[in-house]
């Protein structure tokens, strides 16, 4: 789908009206490392499922909340910036992972990673509560990016200011060291899902499962566990191994150009001592291979590394 499609409907889906006025509060509502949320929208955000624990944080009954759209929940210090990327991600066909800033049914706030994703005739989210370091810089981010907007909004119409703090949110992320939302949302899935099988690992000495079901579901989450962990470490390897190689590309360019110029060097001595010239011919020509290889071999590092966060 072209992006200026895809433009046109995230702008006809965030013009979607919300169906209540709560007056925020400078209140938590709390949750649990271990709680998920999870919901089900149809295509334009109309909530068709909720679980139990959504409806627990949120603070509204099942039939408060079903058949309404899902920015019913949606907080005023979220920058409009989150919700267009979040969109056009979906829109795309492709998950997402965004930090959200909700709204209770009474006012009060409480934040999550939500990963959502497209499904046959709709959207699931699934949304788990931040820990990690990140969460404290996304959470500034959002402030400088809100009242980066509202800078704009006397101004111009919504579609610029949207444009405008999408771009402004995209240079900020750009600083922190993420130089896409591609990069940015698939570091932040797996650093928070790290923090939070930590805890779970920590805390999971004095729990036992008391039904067959519990147990099957544990054994579940105990592979999941190891597979986020396992995350962690190919993350560390991506790492080193970049470093290291970017060592070695550095110095075979040192040894070509020590090549090149023992080449003009020798084009100056008497032919008896052309055997410098072809010394250095050669090491050019296995530096110059070997560097091309080595290039080769940090392009599939990147790659396996790109793939590796699509798995994640």
């Amino acid at each position: 789908m072209m992006t200026q499609d895809l433009t046109k409907n995230a702008a006809k889906i965030e013009r979607k009206e919300k169906t209540n006025t709560i007056t925020p509060i400078n209140q938590e509502s709390p949750f649990d490392i271990e709680d998920l949320f999870v919901s089900v929208t149809d295509p334009i955000s109309t909530i068709l499922f909720a679980n139990e624990i959504f409806l627990k944080v949120a603070k509204y009954s099942s039939s408060e909340i079903i058949g309404h759209y899902h920015n019913l929940i949606r907080h005023p210090d979220m920058p409009k910036a989150a919700f267009r990327v979040m969109w056009e991600y979906l829109l795309n066909k492709q998950p997402v992972a965004v930090y959200v800033k909700n709204l209770a049914s009474d006012g009060s706030y409480y934040w999550v990673t939500a990963l959502a994703f497209p499904v046959k005739d709709g959207y699931l989210s699934i949304r788990l509560k931040p820990s990690s370091p990140l969460f404290a810089k996304v959470k500034t981010l959002y402030k400088d990016v809100l009242a980066y907007e509202n800078s704009l909004d006397k101004k111009h119409d919504r579609e610029f200011i949207i444009k405008a703090s999408k771009t402004y949110m995209l240079e900020q992320l750009q600083k922190l060291g993420y130089n896409s939302y591609d990069k940015f949302m698939k570091y932040a899935l797996m650093t928070e899902m790290h923090h939070r099988e930590q805890e779970l690992t920590r805390r999971k000495t004095t729990y036992t499962y008391k039904s067959d079901e519990g147990r099957n579901l544990g054994k579940i989450n105990d592979i999941l566990s190891e597979m986020v962990l396992l995350a962690d470490k190919l993350e560390s390897m991506h790492g080193k191994l970049l470093t290291h190689s970017n060592f070695i590309l550095h110095l075979s360019n040192t040894i070509l150009s020590i090549a090149i110029n023992a080449r003009l060097q020798s084009s100056k001595l008497d032919q008896s001592d052309q055997s410098l010239s072809v010394i250095s011919e050669k090491m050019g020509e296995q530096t110059q291979w070997g560097e091309e290889n080595l290039k080769r071999i940090i392009e599939t590092i990147e790659e396996m590394y790109s793939l590796f966060g699509n798995l994640n």
